[in-house]
């Protein structure tokens, strides 16, 4: 059994989960409210045990929002706490170094690759439960810090050793704000192919489609998150790095498959189906005690013995009707809403609204509000 340098994930999260919306305008704001029943955004409170990781995160999202895992998704860190972790400004850019990044690969994050096996590795579904007990299956615990092949600190680090191997200079380019400030004789006089400890990570993000934010989903909740009443400590670079350096020494004595980490923010970005772009915003609003959990607004004690006890995470409370896949992201459920329902504009057409309710009823969508604690 391989050693996983265990951390305290006790605890229960109150996890926000809100889903983006491209700045919907007044008429946008009331087909939002009148049809999709949201009174301020489409948005879920949840309780989860801290021992619940990003890959189990993923298929409760799936349920509470009225997806069907039938799409890429990704975990993300902000764009600032990622900057600080691998030594760059504050700027928009990902500017730290490269070699920074790679120091944290099994870590916190993954190797960049595009085997969709690998992303797919625990996609079992077999038709033997519905789909419903499937998900559940995947989001309720006891949870496994095994993840997919390419996510086991050895098989990351291995790939991170023979990219260094093969790559002892990389051709770097410049990035969009630097390109900004150059002329074409400057542009192309920078690249150049560099030592790797020389490259920052905005010059050799185009290399990679996948680029280089995407976390590890093995990854348990109480130890990548801190409450948002915490603040991020101000030397966390520095705490990173030597968590890092523990580990990879550690590393050379003994089988380690999946380090412990340091919590490192109060909030994620997850992503899904590329293609529709939506996009979660994730915040930890709490982690506490059981004890201490009774005394969360609109939180009852069944809620705790579920979480606590048998390890079900439970929707304590939701804003808006769920989405559903393939309807081309938020403005295409808008364009959804208002084909449906609203013939105030004089353009209903009934023949292609009843063709998009068809679709969404396929979808699993019911335009019907359910009881939170019922939705997981």
């Amino acid at each position: 059994m391989g050693n996983r340098m265990k951390q305290n994930t006790t605890g229960i999260l109150h996890l926000v989960l809100t889903l983006y919306l491209h700045y919907p305008d007044e008429k946008e704001q009331e087909l939002l409210h009148r049809y999709g029943k949201v009174r301020n955004t489409i948005s879920r409170d949840i309780l989860v045990p801290g021992e619940m990781t990003l890959h189990a995160l993923h298929y409760c999202i799936q349920i509470l929002f009225g997806f069907q895992n039938s799409h890429l998704h990704s975990f993300r860190l902000p764009g600032q706490v990622f900057n600080t972790m691998t030594g760059g400004s504050g700027g928009p850019e990902h500017d730290g170094l490269f070699l920074n990044w790679l120091n944290l690969v099994g870590i916190y994050f993954r190797f960049p690759g595009e085997n969709l096996e690998d992303r797919y590795w625990d996609d079992d579904y077999d038709g033997s439960k519905t789909p419903r007990a499937w998900f559940r299956s995947k989001y309720r615990g006891p949870y496994s810090q095994l993840g997919s092949i390419g996510e086991d600190y050895p098989d990351a680090r291995e790939n991170v050793q023979g990219f260094e191997n093969s790559n002892p200079l990389i051709l770097r380019s410049p990035s969009f704000s630097q390109r900004q400030t150059m002329s074409e004789e400057q542009r192309e006089a920078y690249r150049v192919p560099v030592p790797l400890k020389e490259v920052q990570i905005r010059e050799i993000e185009s290399m990679f489609a996948d680029g280089f934010t995407e976390l590890i989903e093995r990854l348990p909740l109480a130890q990548l998150l801190f409450p948002a009443e915490k603040k991020a400590p101000s030397d966390l670079e520095k705490r990173v790095r030597e968590l890092a350096a523990k580990i990879h020494a550690a590393a050379e004595h003994r089988h380690v498959v999946a380090p412990a980490v340091l919590p490192v923010t109060d909030t994620l970005l997850y992503s899904y189906d590329y293609g529709d772009g939506w996009t979660i915003l994730i915040q930890c609003k709490d982690i506490c005690s059981r004890e201490d959990a009774v005394s969360l607004p609109g939180v009852l004690p069944e809620d705790i013995e579920q979480v606590a006890e048998k390890m079900r995470p439970v929707c304590i409370a939701s804003d808006g009707l769920p989405v559903m896949d393939d309807i081309g992201g938020d403005m295409g459920y808008l364009h959804f809403l208002e084909t449906v329902f609203d013939r105030s504009s004089g353009k209903y057409d009934g023949r292609e609204a009843a063709d998009l309710l068809a679709f969404a009823h396929r979808a699993g969508w019911t335009g019907q509000m359910k009881d939170p604690r019922k939705i997981l």
